[in-house]
């Protein structure tokens, strides 16, 4: 079976496409084709807001199993926790 990864990004302009991107398309590599990674791009980077966020996060969050993983870079992070 494989296992996914939700990958929750970070804060900041453009910090989606240019910077977390970056460290998502590493774990890819480096985890091979048995991981899924998904990596939602959330609303208004910029300046981030629980209240924005948290109907994405979610809905991901229903769709992961037992075991699946979740890992966030920064402020991704504390959302998180």
């Amino acid at each position: 079976m494989t296992r996914t990864i939700l990958f929750v990004q970070g804060a900041g302009e453009g910090v989606h496409d240019d910077w977390d991107a970056k460290l998502v398309a590493s774990l890819k590599q480096a985890l091979g084709p048995d991981v899924t990674l998904r990596y939602p791009r959330l609303p208004g980077e910029a300046v981030p807001d629980y209240h924005r966020w948290s109907p994405v996060l979610r809905l991901e969050l229903a769709g992961l199993r037992d075991g699946d993983v979740l890992v966030g870079h920064s402020v991704g992070g504390t959302v998180l926790i």
